[in-house]
Parts: structure tokens; sequence; C-alpha cells
């Protein structure tokens, strides 16, 4: 749990430095960065999808690898013992 809260804090930190930062090279002009924001909550929201709140960090990204890796590449593959 603790990853997320350092996580949670660095987004704290840059976010109105990065957002100062869009605003001075746009020239003020609040349409770019009020869209960056729709796009990182739209990414957020998909990213939901694919978690699971109640399992572990480890369980989820395994889950995942699983999913998206092709047969011939899943981890099933390489347990077997070749003796």
């Amino acid at each position: 749990m603790e990853d997320y809260v350092e996580m949670g804090n660095f987004a704290g930190l840059a976010a109105p430095v990065l957002g100062g930062l869009i605003l001075q090279r746009t020239g003020g002009d609040w349409n770019p960065l009020i869209y960056l924001v729709i796009g990182a909550t739209m990414i957020s929201a998909a990213a939901w999808i694919y978690l699971d709140p109640a399992a572990s960090t480890a369980q989820t990204l395994t889950s995942l690898r699983r999913q998206s890796a092709p047969k011939t590449w899943r981890l099933e593959s390489f347990t077997h013992n070749h003796a």
C-alpha cells in the first residue's frame, strides 16, 4: 500500500508544476491543460477495466501477463520438467 501513497504524493507535487509549465508555454491557454487532464482521466478509467481491487498488485500483473502472452510464451510452458 505504501507504493500507492508515494505515487499519489508525487502526482500531487508534479501536477501543479507541469500545469504551470504548460500554461506558461501556451501563453496562458487553458485548453491544452484541460485536454491533458481529460486524457489522463480517460486512461485511468480504462485501466480500471483490467484491475481487480480485491487482488494484490502481483496477482493482477500475473493475470494480465497470462492473458496477453501468446500460448508459447506463457509461464506454464516453461515450468514443465524437460528431462
